[in-house]
């Protein structure tokens, strides 16, 4: 940016301020003229103890002294214009201009006055969230400011919050939120000004632009800084009390979602011609074939929510009079044209060991106390002609009968890897040692390093039945591994629902979940069902689909978790009347969630963080959070009101009359005038002795 306009003035106590409006672009900078009295002046809103941001806004009444002088101004581009004033040439205040609100006189045409205003934190309700992973909270502040657009001299902290030994800027350096968060379930981002709050709050931490720094601060170690006295002007001066609660709720929303993975393909992304496969199959005396219309079938290279190899194609099925709709990944598609039977994909093959596809954008999970993931995928491996019609004559009796009595256990491999923020492999999975033996038994576990093809697999088969039924044929759900087992299984087995059950990682990180090609089959009497073997079921199969890839969180015996917000809740004041409720999307769970995404992390080991402390108190963040609400709001903290000598630096204020440690909760600054006209209420420290929780 550089300077376009510029104005200079001294205040009636012989300060020099400077007023320079930057854009960008180059310039010969200009200089304009203010009007008058009260036309350069900075104003802090009035906000609760409890907010987090305390935005300011500079309002200038400049003298256009031609028609449309400074209609330039006007821009759609946020934070393309700042204005930046200087104090005795040191940086005080910076803030961009809402460019996209404008308006001046237009009875006149030279010689009037306009008012355009800038703000510092209020073009963070314009800007959504843009980052991922695990990020500092210091970074999260440090991203806001510059998403704010505006200048500053440094950020100065005065944090009374305490982790084991990390305080002030190293908690904030060593505390990590995970930006998922701050997404909802369809993707879309929180503002920046939504998720500055979310993160400051739990801290009891808020943020002010003052005297060129940004000072973030909490409201007990506020309480402990010097105070300077003020010094009033005028006649205008009120004593009053602020607010006192009858009782408080704090509560947290862990952001739990058990669906880690639900990855499907758009239905609607698959675009292409429509192949039709008919109910019966029969010829007629043409020798071509004849028979009701059974679904359209669509294949594709592109389409929305899957990964793939080249060789495989997206799907999408449209039922006519049979099969559902539905869409995924093929392999194999094999439909009757004219007179011949023709593969449309690839030809069906035995393992191979190579990529199918995988499910974009890692997911993350924490390391949980009593969780399990339950991974499913539906599978259509089939050799009739319509897969969702009875086996008959016309439609590969002989076949299908094939199939039930050779593919007893099917196996498709998986590579399920856990890696860092940085895409570095930490662990994978293995349960090949429950595959390769008799029975159910067999090691389930997390390994160190990046999992290779063979150590994982998806089961298929039937659970009542493994002698005369298959785990194949229509679509079917993967069941927990087991070998080559002809005994009944452990309730378990048959009473959990279907899934690979896995347990959670061994460390928090991010899930990557790849499908491989090939699937290994045995017959009861555990013979290989492969190419060119005695039993080929390859030779006639005509479908190989896959959908529906799901990972979720459920407890240790199947069952889907649920998930509330936690709440603390105190007395305040029983004899006053409001309810005090705060609501927090970032904390401390009792319990370490494997995937609540609105925990905080300790940087070192992304294992939540859990106890916190503050002015000699220990406890979650909650806790203290009700600590310094109760200290602010139990009692009666007088509120001074009225026009003081203008108060430039930072900090705690106090007067000889009405004496306390007050803070400025509301500022509205006359530079010409050199005065503040203010609000402000007496801030407590921390005390948790008296607090009565419900």
């Amino acid at each position: 940016m550089n300077v376009r306009y510029y104005t200079q003035f001294k205040d009636i106590r012989g300060i020099t301020w400077k007023v320079e409006i930057l854009q960008d672009g180059t310039f010969t900078p200009q200089e304009i003229e203010l009007s008058g009295e009260g036309s350069c002046k900075i104003e802090w809103k009035s906000v609760d103890k409890t907010k987090q941001i305390f935005s300011s806004a500079l309002t200038l009444t400049l003298s256009s002294n031609r028609d449309r002088q400074f209609i330039d101004l006007y821009h759609i581009t946020v934070g393309s214009i700042r204005a930046d004033i200087y104090r005795n040439g040191i940086l005080y205040w910076s803030g961009v201009m809402d460019t996209e609100l404008y308006e001046e006189p237009y009875s006149f045409k030279q010689d009037y006055d306009l008012q355009i205003t800038f703000s510092d934190f209020a073009v963070l309700d314009r800007k959504k969230w843009d980052r991922t992973g695990f990020i500092s909270i210091y970074s999260v502040v440090e991203h806001s400011l510059m998403a704010m657009a505006a200048n500053y001299k440094l950020i100065q902290l005065f944090i009374s919050t305490s982790r084991s030994s990390y305080s002030g800027s190293t908690l904030l350096d060593k505390d990590m939120v995970l930006c998922d968060n701050f997404y909802d379930e369809d993707g879309e981002p929180l503002t920046y000004r939504e998720v500055l709050e979310g993160v400051l709050k739990s801290y009891d931490l808020h943020i002010v632009q003052k005297n060129g720094m940004i000072h973030l601060f909490d409201l007990n170690k506020l309480s402990q800084l010097p105070a300077t006295s003020v010094v009033w002007d005028g006649d205008d001066a009120w004593l009053s009390v602020d607010k006192v609660y009858n009782d408080i709720v704090v509560t947290f929303s862990p952001y739990d979602n058990n669906t880690i993975i639900d990855a499907k393909v758009e239905h609607d992304s698959v675009n292409g011609s429509p192949l039709l496969v008919y109910c019966d199959l029969q010829q007629n005396s043409w020798g071509t074939f004849t028979s009701p219309q059974g679904f359209n079938i669509t294949l594709s290279d592109t389409a929305e929510g899957i990964e793939k190899t080249p060789l495989a194609k997206f799907f999408k099925i449209d039922p006519i009079y049979s099969g559902t709709k539905c869409a995924g990944v093929a392999w194999c598609v094999e439909v009757v044209e004219g007179e011949n039977y023709v593969q449309k994909v690839q030809e069906p093959t035995s393992v191979n060991n190579q990529t199918l596809f995988t499910i974009p954008n890692l997911k993350y999970v924490g390391k949980g106390t009593k969780e399990l993931l339950r991974l499913t995928m539906e599978m259509l491996f089939d050799v009739r002609y319509n897969p969702f019609e009875q086996a008959a004559l016309a439609n590969e009796e002989g076949n299908w009968e094939r199939l039930v009595n050779w593919c007893n256990f099917a196996y498709v491999p998986f590579i399920l890897n856990l890696k860092d923020a940085s895409g570095n492999v930490l662990y994978h999975y293995e349960n090949y040692t429950v595959k390769d033996q008799y029975g159910w038994g067999g090691r389930k576990e997390w390994v160190a390093g990046a999992g290779t093809w063979g150590r994982a697999w998806l089961a298929y088969y039937n659970k009542d039945d493994r002698k005369s039924a298959s785990g194949l044929g229509g679509w079917k759900k993967n069941k927990q591994i087991i070998g080559y087992n002809r005994d009944i299984l452990p309730l378990s087995y048959t009473k959990m629902d279907d899934g690979e059950y896995i347990p959670v990682p061994p460390c928090a990180g991010y899930l990557e979940l790849i499908v491989g090609q090939g699937i290994l089959i045995w017959d009861y009497d555990k013979t290989v069902v492969a190419n060119g073997d005695k039993k080929n079921i390859f030779n006639c199969t005509r479908w190989w689909l896959y959908k529906d890839v799901r990972l979720e969180l459920c407890d240790k015996y199947g069952n889907n978790l649920e998930n509330e917000d936690v709440e603390f809740k105190a007395w305040i004041n029983k004899a006053a009347k409001e309810e005090l409720s705060v609501d927090t999307i970032c904390g401390t769970l009792k319990n370490s969630s494997a995937i609540a995404r609105g925990q905080i992390f300790d940087a070192d080991i992304k294992q939540p963080c859990k106890t916190y402390s503050r002015n000699g108190k220990s406890g979650r963040l909650e806790e203290l959070l009700i600590g310094t609400l109760y200290s602010q709001y139990a009692t009666r903290h007088d509120k001074l009101s009225g026009t003081v000598e203008i108060l430039e630096d930072f900090g705690t204020f106090t007067d000889s009359n009405s004496p306390g440690t007050y803070m400025l909760t509301s500022e509205t600054q006359d530079l010409t005038q050199a005065t503040s006209e203010i609000e402000m209420i007496i801030v407590s420290p921390d005390r948790y002795d008296s607090i009565e929780y419900k």
